[in-house]
């Protein structure tokens, strides 16, 4: 289980919890949680939270439980729970699920391909495509870990976010101009990274595409060896160690395969 995936299926989960309750902003949830929120009716699909009614007289048991409940909670951290209960939940999903977590995956691609494949999971992240790509709009431009606060920061300014109506169709404009130089640079590394990487060689393949597509001006002149390898890492979850030169990394095959994908993604 490759530790990214797994931070971003805890963020889905927890972003998905968060659009169920209605609250307006991240901070109305985390302190909803760390009040001792029951997050168990989110589970249940509710679409609004609801405060008791102003003239509701609880009874003498309701009022001793919420004593109990204030106690405990003046001793935890209830958002570090809800945190390590999804981690925890999510882990063992998977492991009912026997889930396989392809080695290259596009965050894009996580729902159709991880996500409604494995059932357990699906059941428990409890999300939606829409909810899935107003997820990735944010998302793919922020690492795991910065995704609240990116929320957070999204939330207090004047801007919408643009949702796209299909997952597939975030995939309609470059999603990484920085590195690749157009829409067809970046669906050649694409499908070479899907089809023709393989496991055992990662670096050797991951090597030989970033170089040759640097040489044919398909990648940024100014995209170095960290940047690309960072780029590998936070985006697809590849772990590789330096990038080999050119001439180490090349074989015939890799060669025919990029002539022809290269042809068959023009114009650049």
């Amino acid at each position: 289980m490759v530790s990214n995936i797994l931070e971003h299926l805890e963020n889905i989960k927890i972003f998905t919890d968060f659009k169920k309750t209605g609250f307006d902003t991240i901070e109305f949830f985390w302190d909803y949680i760390d009040k001792g929120g029951n997050i168990y009716k989110i589970d249940k699909q509710i679409t609004k939270f609801e405060l008791p009614d102003d003239h509701y007289e609880p009874s003498d048991e309701e009022i001793e439980e919420a004593k109990e409940r204030e106690e405990y909670i003046r001793h935890i951290n209830l958002c570090d729970v809800y945190f390590e209960s999804v981690n925890n939940r999510i882990v063992r999903e998977l492991s009912y699920d026997n889930a396989i977590i392809p080695a290259t995956i596009e965050l894009s691609k996580l729902y159709n391909q991880v996500i409604i494949e494995n059932n357990n999971l699906s059941n428990y992240l409890n999300t939606s495509e829409e909810i899935f790509n107003e997820f990735i709009a944010l998302a793919k431009n922020n690492l795991p870990r910065n995704f609240f606060k990116a929320l957070s920061d999204f939330q207090k300014g004047d801007e919408k976010l643009e949702i796209k109506g299909k997952v597939d169709e975030v995939n309609k404009e470059n999603p990484y101009p920085r590195i690749f130089t157009s829409l067809n640079s970046y669906n050649l590394f694409s499908e070479f990274s899907e089809q023709h990487v393989r496991e055992g060689s990662l670096m050797a393949d991951y090597s030989f595409i970033y170089r040759k597509m640097q040489e044919d001006k398909l990648i940024y002149e100014g995209v170095g060896d960290s940047e690309y390898r960072n780029f590998l890492f936070y985006n697809f979850n590849i772990d590789i160690e330096k990038t080999k030169q050119l001439i180490n990394c090349t074989t015939e095959s890799k060669v025919s395969i990029y002539s022809i994908l290269k042809t068959s993604h023009k114009p650049y």
